[in-house]
């Protein structure tokens, strides 16, 4: 038994380190663990290879327990290889974030910012700020990549072409951008929507977006709202509602509301009429003249896809309409719409 504790004690000696001219020589072990900060739902950790020198980080203990300078390479399927030169301390977490566009950098949270987008573009189209792909949820950018002018391009046969950029936008911790694609090079930023929930399903809180045409040139129109009776096929004379339309932004909302009844427009109909229609006068709010006449009845809100079934309650808590075809349409985007559920 003796022999063996005095073994034991040998190893345990020199393990723990020798004196050779005066100088001890450190034989403690460190190792480096790594993790995929982004995307946060990443669980391919074992995919990814991360080299200190030449020598697999998840495979090796590395001797001493001081700081090591030297090559930091990652290799991840296809994305772009990253290599560079670091300095790292024992037992440090190696922090990784896999970029869209197949871009690995390590990651620091004094150096990074977190945001939320939500990008409805069309197929074949991205957006890029400073030269990084955006993705529709989180996103992560650097802080010297935060302030500038986001791009949109279309790919195409491996290629991208510019279509369109929007200037001077600042990137936050934890704001939301949310950008919709209109026309092949119209993109808008859709504001973050605070407003409250109507009551009830008789009221539609509708925004309007103009963007002008060769007919609709100016600055801003007005429209003014009319109710139609679906049964007696008669217009009430009075607007319900008005809203003042600024080119390339989206107005405030106002209400649409079903809930009032007015039967015996002309002494024929009852209270169990049909239902409503809300049809609009674009109006030049400089001039008062009427462009786009209600009583034509080519100005019917939403008529390629009304958001209601019986016309007399509304299938959508919030709608979104785009004014165009020189005023004679205002059509619903059901992407920009809160449905009731």
């Amino acid at each position: 038994m003796t022999r063996y504790i005095s073994l034991l004690f040998f190893i345990s000696i020199v393990l723990a380190g020798c004196e050779k001219e005066g100088e001890y020589i450190d034989t403690e072990f460190t190792s480096y663990q790594i993790s995929v900060v982004y995307p946060n739902d990443f669980s391919d950790v074992a995919n990814l290879t991360v080299t200190f020198d030449g020598q697999n980080v998840a495979k090796t203990l590395f001797p001493g327990k001081a700081e090591q300078t030297g090559t930091l390479k990652l290799i991840y399927q296809d994305y772009n290889v990253f290599e560079q030169q670091v300095t790292l301390k024992s037992g440090q977490a190696i922090q990784v974030i896999l970029l869209p566009g197949k871009i690995i950098k390590l990651y620091s949270k004094q150096d990074y910012i977190p945001f939320n987008g939500s990008f409805i573009l069309n197929s074949g189209y991205v957006a890029k700020l400073n030269g990084q792909e955006l993705v529709d949820g989180l996103n992560y950018i650097h802080k010297d990549k935060a302030n500038g002018d986001i791009e949109f391009y279309k790919r195409s046969n491996e290629q991208e072409s510019l279509v369109a950029t929007m200037h001077d936008v600042s990137i936050v911790a934890d704001m939301k951008i949310n950008i919709m694609q209109l026309e092949e090079t119209t993109f808008i930023e859709i504001p973050e929507d605070e407003e409250p929930d109507p009551s009830s399903n008789k009221i539609l809180k509708a925004r309007f977006l103009y963007l002008g045409d060769e007919i609709l040139s100016m600055d801003k129109v007005r429209l003014d709202f009319f109710v139609h009776d679906d049964w007696c096929w008669a217009f009430f004379a009075e607007p319900v509602a008005t809203v003042t339309l600024e080119k390339g932004k989206l107005t405030d909302y106002i209400d649409l509301d079903y809930s009032f009844k007015e039967p015996d427009l002309y002494g024929g109909c009852t209270a169990e009429s049909y239902g409503y229609s809300f049809y609009y006068d674009v109006v030049d709010p400089v001039s008062q003249m009427i462009i786009a006449d209600h009583n034509n009845y080519a100005t019917s809100l939403g008529i390629n896809n009304i958001p209601t079934i019986d016309y007399m309650t509304w299938t959508y808590k919030k709608g979104t309409f785009i004014l165009k075809d020189g005023g004679n349409a205002c059509n619903f985007q059901a992407g920009l719409s809160t449905p009731w559920e």
